[in-house]
C-alpha cells in the first residue's frame, strides 16, 4: 500500500491519461539535469509491471528502477505497452532505452544487451482443477498449451514440448482465461505473475499443477546494443541496491503469494463409503524396472512404485490389489481391454487414447546417456547417424527423436536389454532415467559401460495409466499418494 501512495503522489498530474493501443509515455516528474531513461513497461504483468488504462504506472520493477535511477543521478520515463511484441521491437530499435523482467535467451542476446540478473522467478504450469495431473512428455499428453508471442516461455515450450499443440494468447490474463474458456488446456508463466493475475481475475477453476524448470528464470534489464552504454550505469545501480532490498520491494508489490502446489487430500464421508464398496483394484506391474517395479525372489511384485501404491491404498482403507506382472506393451493392451484398472509406470502419450487416462507423475528423474568406456561419446549431439537403444514405450522416446532426428533409434524391452545391445555393439549408446540405470549398472555385468552424459535436459516421469471405466479408487489412490507432498519410507528402502 505504501508503494501506491508514493506513486500516486509522484504521478498525480498524469492520472487521467486516456487508454491507447499505442505506447503511452509519461513526462519525467520534477525535471532534472541527469540522464533520462525511457523505460518500456507492460500494462499488465503484476507484480513487476502494472499500468491500468487511464491510471498511473506502478509495480516492483518501476519502484526498483526509480531507486536505481536516483542512485545514478537520473530519472525514469515510463512508456506504457499493452503488446509485448511491440515493446520488444521498440527496444531492439532503440526507440526506448530499457526494459525489465527480460529473460536472457540465445535468440535475444543476438539483438539485445543485458544487465546482471536482479531477481529470479519460479515458473509454474497452470491447468484446470478438474483435469488430471500433467506429465512433462514431449506432447504434454495432447494438451494444448497457451503461449504469448515473444515471451521466453513461448520459446521454451517450443523447445521442450515440440509436439504439444500451441494456442496464441495476448498476455498472461488472456492465457489464464483461455484455460477457463476451453481454448487451451495448459499455461506456463512466472509463479508470482500467475498468482497475482489469478487473484485479480478470480478464476477458481484453475490450479497451479506443478513447477517447470526453465532457463528463463533470471530477470534482467535489457537495451538495444547501441544503448548498452546508457544501460550500464542503471543496471549497476540496480545491482547495488542488494538482493534483500530488491526482493523486499517485489514482495511488497505482491498482493498474493504464489499458490501452493500441494493441497491437503481429504475425502468426504460419502466418497469414503463409495470407495469402501469397490472391489480390489486389478493392477498391472511393469517388470524389469528396478528400483520402481520388479519381481522379488518370492515371485511377488516389489519396488518403489508398488510400495507407494500399497501405502496409499492403506491410507484410504482400501483392500490390497490383485497384481499382474507384464511388460509395457502387454500392460497397455490389458488396459485397453479392461482386464486391469491401473498400470504402474506406464508413461503418458497423447497417441495412446482409447479411453485411457493417466495419474501422476509421483516422481521424475533426468535421462542419461550410457555408452562403452572407450566410445568417446559425451553428448546426444554426437549420436547423429549412430544407433541409440531406447526402452519400449517410454515417453522420452518421442521427444528425443524430435530433438535429435539424425539418431538411428532401436527399441528394446527394458533397461537391461538396452544395455546388452550396447555391450554387444548392436547400438552405440542407450538412454534411460538415471535411477534405473544406476541400479542396473551397480548390480554388475556391465563393467565396460558407463554414464557418458545427459540427454539434454529431458526427464522421465513415473505415471500410472487407468482405464476410462476404472474404479474411482485408482484415481483416488494416486491423488492420496501425491497431494500432501510426502513419500512413505519405502522411497528410501527401494533405493537402498
Amino acid at each position: 500500500m505504501a508503494a501506491f501512495v508514493v506513486l500516486a503522489a509522484v504521478w498525480a498530474p498524469w492520472l487521467a491519461r486516456p487508454a491507447s493501443a499505442a505506447p503511452t509515455a509519461v513526462p519525467v516528474p520534477n525535471g532534472g539535469d541527469g540522464p533520462v531513461w525511457r523505460y518500456g513497461m507492460l500494462a499488465d504483468y503484476p507484480p513487476f509491471q502494472v499500468w491500468p488504462a487511464g491510471g498511473w504506472p506502478g509495480g516492483a520493477d518501476l519502484e526498483l528502477l526509480n531507486a536505481a535511477a536516483a542512485r545514478a543521478g537520473g530519472r525514469i520515463e515510463p512508456v506504457r505497452y499493452t503488446d509485448f511484441t511491440q515493446l520488444l521491437g521498440d527496444l531492439t530499435a532503440g526507440r526506448i532505452d530499457v526494459a525489465s523482467a527480460m529473460a536472457r535467451t540465445p535468440e535475444r542476446v543476438q539483438h539485445l544487451a543485458f544487465g546482471p540478473p536482479y531477481a529470479r522467478v519460479e515458473q509454474v504450469l497452470v491447468a484446470r482443477s478438474r483435469d488430471g495431473d500433467v506429465p512433462l512428455s514431449p506432447d504434454l499428453a495432447g494438451r494444448r498449451v497457451a503461449v504469448i508471442d515473444g515471451y521466453a516461455s513461448a520459446s521454451a515450450v517450443a523447445r521442450l514440448f515440440p509436439l504439444a499443440p500451441r494456442v496464441a494468447v495476448t498476455d498472461v490474463a488472456d492465457g489464464l482465461r483461455a484455460l477457463g474458456e476451453g481454448r487451451a488446456d495448459l499455461f506456463i508463466e512466472s509463479a508470482r505473475v500467475v498468482a497475482e493475475t489469478l487473484d485479480r481475475l478470480k478464476l477458481p477453476d484453475l490450479r497451479i499443477a506443478r513447477t517447470v524448470v526453465l532457463d528463463s528464470g533470471d530477470l534482467h534489464l535489457a537495451s538495444s546494443p547501441g544503448a548498452a552504454g546508457r544501460l550500464a550505469p542503471l543496471a549497476a545501480a540496480l545491482d547495488a541496491l542488494g538482493e534483500s532490498e530488491r526482493q523486499a520491494r517485489i514482495v511488497r508489490w505482491s498482493a498474493a503469494e504464489p499458490v501452493p502446489l500441494q493441497r491437503p487430500f481429504a475425502l468426504s464421508g460419502d466418497e469414503r463409503a463409495r470407495l469402501a464398496a469397490l472391489p480390489p483394484l486389478r493392477v498391472a506391474v511393469l517388470a524389469g524396472q528396478a528400483p520402481f517395479s520388479l519381481v522379488g525372489d518370492d515371485g511377488a511384485p516389489a519396488g518403489l512404485s508398488v510400495d507407494v501404491l500399497q501405502a496409499t491404498l492403506a491410507r484410504l482403507a482400501l483392500p490390497p490389489p490383485s497384481w499382474r506382472v507384464m511388460d509395457a506393451r502387454d500392460a497397455l493392451a490389458a488396459l485397453r481391454a479392461g482386464q486391469v484398472d491401473l498400470a504402474l509406470g506406464l508413461p503418458e502419450l497423447a497417441a495412446r487414447g482409447w479411453g485411457i487416462g493417466y495419474v501422476g507423475p509421483f516422481i521424475e528423474h533426468p535421462l542419461m546417456l550410457v555408452a562403452a568406456r572407450r566410445s568417446g561419446l559425451w553428448s546426444m549431439e554426437q549420436m547423429a547417424g549412430r544407433r541409440l537403444a531406447l526402452p519400449a514405450l517410454q515417453a522420452p522416446q518421442t521427444l528425443l527423436l524430435a530433438r535429435y532426428p539424425q539418431v538411428r533409434p532401436g527399441e528394446c524391452a527394458m533397461v537391461t536389454d538396452c544395455l546388452a545391445q550396447v555391450q554387444r555393439g548392436e547400438a552405440e549408446a542407450m538412454v534411460a532415467d538415471v535411477v534405473s540405470l544406476a541400479v542396473v549398472l551397480g548390480g554388475g555385468g556391465f563393467d565396460d559401460l558407463q554414464f557418458v552424459g545427459t540427454a539434454g535436459d529431458l526427464r522421465h516421469a513415473r505415471d500410472g495409466g487407468v482405464t476410462g471405466a476404472a474404479p474411482a479408487g485408482a484415481a483416488a489412490a494416486a491423488g492420496a499418494g501425491r497431494r500432501d507432498g510426502r513419500r512413505p519410507a519405502c522411497h528410501q528402502a527401494a533405493m537402498a
